[in-house]
């Protein structure tokens, strides 16, 4: 029994010699060009994967954008510390009070500041008292009220040796009635420092008892009171 491709085959081999020979070669033409097409398809599909995979390479390349405008973030992020440093700036000292002067010894009140004249046996007239007397015995220390500079050290007609401290906003304290200074004017001091030692009162106030002269001026101004004199 023969296979219906064998019948097949052979009946087109029949009919392909019953032509002409102009046909033969037409078909042998025919035939040649299909084999060859075979034959070169593959490469093509090939050559046609490699243009494809060629035309995405530009969108690879594409991914490096973003990178460019990730390599700007740290030139803006360095402008960053720069204006934070330019905020920080140098601290401002703090602004002072009159609670924020100590004491510069301990002692009883003797004078406040008047707020009436008074008179004043010494100088034989009268007149306002200034800051406050504070009784101490001679030779007791007497102590910065605050940190500041010596800007004035000399003798007062009034309250003997004085010496003043300038604290800086307007704020100064000036100790009268001293003795043995233990600073230098234009000296810097520390809160506490030992100024001076209390000495005999002398001047307008050699009637008195051994005491500290003691000021606070805010803008020129006496700020610390104490009880009116009469």
């Amino acid at each position: 029994m023969k296979l219906p491709q064998t019948f097949s085959l052979r009946w087109i081999l029949s009919r392909i010699r019953a032509l002409n020979p102009g046909a033969k070669r037409l078909i042998l033409f025919g035939t040649v060009v299909t084999a060859c097409f075979a034959l070169v398809l593959p490469f093509i599909k090939a050559s046609g994967r490699q243009a494809e995979q060629a035309a995405v390479t530009p969108k690879a390349v594409s991914t490096a954008f973003p990178l460019q405008s990730e390599a700007k973030e740290p030139a803006k992020a360095a402008v960053k510390p720069q204006a934070v440093s330019t905020a920080s700036g140098t601290p401002q000292p703090k602004a002072l009070s009159v609670r924020d002067f100590r004491p510069p010894l301990t002692g009883r009140e003797l004078r406040g500041t008047g707020k009436t004249l008074i008179w004043w046996d010494v100088l034989g007239d009268y007149r306002l008292h200034p800051g406050v007397d504070i009784e101490a015995s001679p030779g007791a220390k007497v102590l910065a009220a605050a940190g500041g500079a010596v800007t004035e050290l000399g003798t007062d007609p009034v309250y003997g040796k004085v010496l003043v401290l300038e604290h800086g906003g307007g704020w100064q304290t000036v100790y009268g009635q001293l003795d043995n200074i233990q600073v230098k004017l234009h000296a810097k001091v520390q809160p506490g420092q030992l100024l001076a030692q209390v000495g005999q009162p002398t001047g307008g106030e050699a009637d008195m008892a051994p005491h500290l002269h003691y000021e606070i001026l805010y803008n020129q101004q006496i700020v610390n009171g104490g009880k009116t004199s009469e």
